[in-house]
């Protein structure tokens, strides 16, 4: 592939504007290998009060598979951010195939700014075979011939073995005695979280300079505590899938706009390598518990 195709990634690019937001993507060429990764690249400078918000599935992208994002940067000055993304694809078919626009969400409180990206045809190949060589014959297995030599040896030292093991199972099962059961205690969602972030505090891993694991051990926490408390799969689902499913809960506003900044605080250490201020930490564990304690109080209340 010609390293010249590069430049694509500046003549493809679209480039949309809304007040005070720009945005553009583009691509690195438009002809690839089978399995080949193609990188769909996103450039954004929007005000820091924002927040984007990327497409939840990427099933239109069939036959396309997305592999991963990866954060090319991600910085904030004078009040405003710009990020640069990739969304890493491939396809396993030969054939000229469609990127399709999606769309990008900036979010400001209860408005909504809605950016697509720009569609490209891509060509899928495979690699070219060598039709002038000959067609070689399948090498026949190589034999290998069996030495029965050993069984001289294994067939003494299993009976051994056998006679040991079964020595050592009569020994040992006539000392067994029947074990106490221990009685299991059962604790709730909420005394198994608000135990948990007192631990986390007792840690001080973000004072310690461990803040990405602070981050996803704290957003963990309160995943399993949704989990236990509402009966939906928190730990397993996207941020954005867990806000869905509490909403489908019916749970107040309050603890949803609580969790939502929540887990982009969260999301944006883990995901996008942003370095939080030391008083967003500190606010993080104070949200945490605000959490607990808001559902806890409309849980009793139900109970």
């Amino acid at each position: 592939m010609s390293k010249n195709l590069l430049l694509l990634l500046f003549l493809l690019p679209v480039i949309l504007s809304g007040q005070e937001i720009q945005f553009k993507t583009g691509i690195d060429s438009t002809s690839y290998l089978v399995g080949d990764p193609v990188s769909l690249k996103i450039e954004a400078k929007y005000p820091a009060d924002h927040r984007l918000v990327f497409p939840a599935r990427f099933d239109s992208l069939a036959p396309l598979e997305y592999l991963y994002t990866d954060t090319l940067s991600l910085e904030e000055s004078g009040g405003m951010r710009e990020a640069k993304f990739a969304f890493v694809i491939a396809g396993y078919d030969s054939g000229l195939f469609t990127i399709p626009r999606m769309p990008f969400l900036f979010v400001k409180g209860e408005g909504t700014k809605t950016f697509y990206s720009d569609s490209f045809q891509v060509l899928i190949s495979t690699v070219a075979v060598d039709t002038s060589q000959d067609i070689r014959d399948i090498k026949a297995p190589e034999r290998i011939p069996f030495d029965y030599s050993f069984l001289w040896w294994l067939l003494p030292l299993l009976i051994v073995l056998g006679a040991l093991g079964y020595w050592l199972y009569k020994t040992l099962s006539r000392r067994e005695k029947p074990e106490a059961k221990v009685p299991v205690v059962k604790v709730s969602p909420y005394e198994e979280a608000l135990s948990a972030l007192q631990l986390l505090e007792k840690k001080q891993l973000w004072q310690s300079g461990m803040i990405k694991e602070f981050h996803s051990e704290i957003t963990g926490i309160i995943r399993n505590y949704f989990e236990r408390a509402y009966s939906l799969p928190a730990l397993e689902s996207t941020s954005a899938e867990t806000l869905e499913a509490l909403r489908n809960k019916g749970i107040s506003q309050g603890i949803i706009a609580k969790t939502e900044t929540f887990f982009e605080n969260a999301d944006l250490v883990k995901f996008a390598k942003y370095i939080p201020v030391p008083d967003l930490n500190q606010r993080m564990m104070t949200t945490a518990y605000d959490i607990l304690k808001e559902s806890e109080s409309v849980n009793g209340e139900k109970r």
